[in-house]
């Protein structure tokens, strides 16, 4: 068994029952409540789901999730309440299904949730807690799709999205769906959840969690189980909504993370239920604790002493047209590029090996040491980046996608960097950053400050129908540990008044949240995040947000490129289809004759120089235009090359062309990428900046 069982150790509920030692069946009391028809057979098949399979002592019910394709074993004997439980068979092979090949429910194939692996849950191998290199090591030897959403979610166990929303109660695919009698979703007047759980041989952990409305965080606890023996596994609501402001009114989601156990065995779970304050339980309490700690391991640094850029005017000189191999014959798709001096660039495609330049673009070779991101396909173009001074590039984003809205949260942000040695760049290992986001992150942004904090901003999914929610976290030892950025409401990290409302052109508020521009720059000497408003943070809070523009927006912003223009100004600029809005740190200007450009600061000791890019359609080619503000304030642009086929302006339509310039410059020049439309061919370009 090859060790990728690293991102395979966990599994989110999937039930299953065992035979074993019956222990005494204990009656529900008034004052609890019970969920799922207590996993009792003939209560749950006249009230709520059909069985798939029935032999009289084990039943499998077509549990809700992915498609109404899912079963879930029930079994007869041994149960903390009533006659039955639900149980996992983790690696002893003993609750096989009759049914062989595992065969299909309606057009798709079954999932069987009550039958997994031990490999994945063995003592050693949860992705949560593997060092960076050791996870790094088993990332790379999987396939390039090994991190996609089939099966890559970094502590994720098998390749379905059932796993990830095992008790979302408003998942309703294929017409299985939680109902209120089995999950009634007002928990107040209560003061415990509670649920009985028995592995049978071995010692298990797991993690249970519940949340609102509110995606994060959720309130999640650690429990070990001695083996053998049931337990009540308790997390403490009242805490909860004192320590998190849970709303017991609006509870969403339950689920188990089932982390690691000692042996093969059969595990049981039953009797999960809300009790009263002062209602006593038969069994031991487990009452949890906080998750294990990630580890973390120094983040790899070259020696700087050696390292002397090379500054200075560099001259016009023609684009360099580089052919790349592509992955299944694609287009390039979605491109970037970024310069440390006037000879070292570096250049990302989509479907392509990253390459790297010593000689001012003039000539490129691929990296010594191949170079993908979590996330299967496109990830790479998909994550966040930006380079810090010392010439690292920087990557946040997904470690792969799951369905919108229903998964419980998981670790799936990672942060890694190809680190600058002064000739060349080679990768760091992989950070898990956590993130509890629901599903993919949106519209991810990265920056950097003078003194090497890291800020990264992304949207998260909050619950329907509140759409979706900014998150802003930092990190100030080179991203082996974040942290989110003051606290606005109750989640930690979290804007306020962020929640993009509204239906977009095409009739779809939540189309529109997806389209809608997220930036982060430098504000100051911390960080501004731009939206449709923007918030800047003060070092301890986050602004009220503010309108973006001095007055109502007429339409929505369609493109979003902005930049910082120095810590030592609190003033920024983007470019948007209404034109060129600058905030100077009093007030609004704005200039129409700039529109969808894609913008650049260069940094030298004394100047900050922003300058534009933007594609001018021409017939059925494009124009590639450069745009600097003159003396006088007001911009002038010139054409520095054209093409007879379109360049797609990086709107990242997979084979629609694409044109790349880095947030973040050299003093005296920037370097730009494009691609036309289905071609396998970039071409880079230095303009110079005087």
């Amino acid at each position: 068994m090859q060790k990728t069982a690293l991102t395979c150790a966990l599994l989110v509920l999937s039930f299953s029952t065992a035979a074993g030692a019956a222990t005494e069946a204990q009656p529900a009391r008034d004052d609890e409540k019970v969920f799922f028809y207590g996993f009792e057979r003939d209560k749950i098949l006249a009230n709520w789901l059909k069985a798939c399979e029935d032999t009289g002592d084990t039943c499998h019910l077509i549990w809700p999730g992915d498609r109404g394709r899912c079963t879930q074993a029930i079994k007869k004997g041994d149960a903390s309440e009533g006659q039955w439980a639900a149980v996992v068979d983790i690696g002893t092979g003993s609750l096989q299904s009759p049914n062989k090949g595992i065969g299909k429910i309606g057009n798709y194939d079954r999932i069987d949730l009550s039958t997994v692996r031990w490999d994945w849950f063995r003592p050693g191998y949860l992705a949560n807690i593997a060092a960076p290199e050791q996870f790094t090591e088993v990332a790379e030897k999987l396939e390039w799709t090994g991190f996609s959403s089939y099966g890559g979610r970094l502590e994720h166990s098998d390749s379905t999205h059932s796993l990830h929303a095992k008790f979302y109660t408003r998942y309703d695919e294929g017409g299985v769906k939680y109902t209120p009698e089995a999950f009634p979703t007002d928990w107040r007047g209560h003061s415990f959840l509670r649920m009985d759980v028995k592995p049978e041989k071995g010692q298990l952990s797991l993690r249970m969690a519940c949340e609102d409305d509110k995606v994060a965080p959720p309130v999640e606890k650690r429990f070990v189980v001695p083996a053998g023996k049931w337990a009540t596994l308790e997390v403490d609501l009242d805490e909860a909504v004192r320590e998190r402001h849970l709303d017991l009114s609006k509870i969403v989601s339950f689920w188990v993370f089932m982390e690691e156990i000692s042996a093969p065995s059969l595990v049981y779970f039953d009797n999960l239920r809300l009790a009263k304050q002062g209602v006593a339980t038969a069994l031991p309490v487990i009452k949890g604790g906080p998750r294990i700690p990630r580890p973390t391991a120094p983040m790899p640094q070259a020696a700087r002493e050696n390292i002397k850029p090379e500054r200075g005017k560099v001259a016009w000189a023609p684009p360099v047209k580089l052919l790349l191999k592509t992955k299944w014959d694609k287009p390039v798709g979605a491109i970037r590029v970024w310069a440390y001096d006037n000879s070292h660039l570096l250049l990302d495609a989509e479907y392509a090996e990253m390459h790297q330049s010593a000689d001012g673009g003039a000539h490129w070779l691929p990296l010594a040491r191949k170079f993908e991101l979590p996330g299967g396909i496109s990830s790479n173009a998909q994550a966040a980046s930006g380079m810090d001074e010392q010439g690292n590039v920087l990557f946040f984003g997904n470690c792969g996608a799951c369905i919108y809205h229903c998964a419980p949260p998981v670790d799936s942000m990672y942060f890694r960097k190809l680190v600058f040695n002064g000739d060349k760049w080679a990768p760091s290992p992989l950070y898990i950053v956590g993130g509890e986001t629901r599903g993919c992150s949106q519209g991810r942004r990265l920056t950097t400050l003078p003194g090497g904090r890291i800020w990264v901003a992304y949207r998260v999914h909050e619950r329907p129908p509140l759409g979706m929610r900014i998150h802003a976290q930092y990190s100030d030892d080179g991203g082996m540990t974040w942290r989110g950025a003051g606290v606005q409401g109750a989640l930690t990290g979290t804007l306020a008044d962020t929640l993009v409302g509204g239906p977009s052109e095409e009739g779809s508020g939540e189309r529109k949240l997806f389209c809608d521009p997220l930036a982060i720059v430098p504000y100051g000497e911390h960080v501004a995040v731009l939206w449709g408003k923007w918030s800047y943070f003060d070092g301890q809070r986050w602004s009220q947000p503010q309108p973006v523009g001095a007055g109502p927006l007429k339409r929505p912003l369609r493109y979003f490129s902005a930049v910082g223009c120095g810590t030592k100004n609190s003033s920024f600029m983007l470019s948007t289809n209404r034109g060129l809005l600058t905030w100077d740190g009093a007030g609004w200007k704005e200039d129409e004759s700039v529109k969808e450009a894609s913008l650049s600061v260069c940094h030298s000791a004394q100047t900050v120089k922003v300058v534009g890019f933007s594609v001018e359609n021409k017939g059925g080619g494009s124009g590639l235009l450069f745009w600097r503000r003159l003396a006088d304030a007001k911009w002038a642009s010139k054409e520095i090359a054209a093409e007879e086929l379109p360049i797609g302006f990086g709107q990242g339509n997979e084979g629609d062309g694409f044109l790349a310039v880095p947030v973040e410059s050299p003093a005296d020049y920037v370097p730009v990428a494009w691609t036309c439309r289905g071609q396998k061919w970039v071409k880079t370009l230095r303009v110079p900046v005087e």
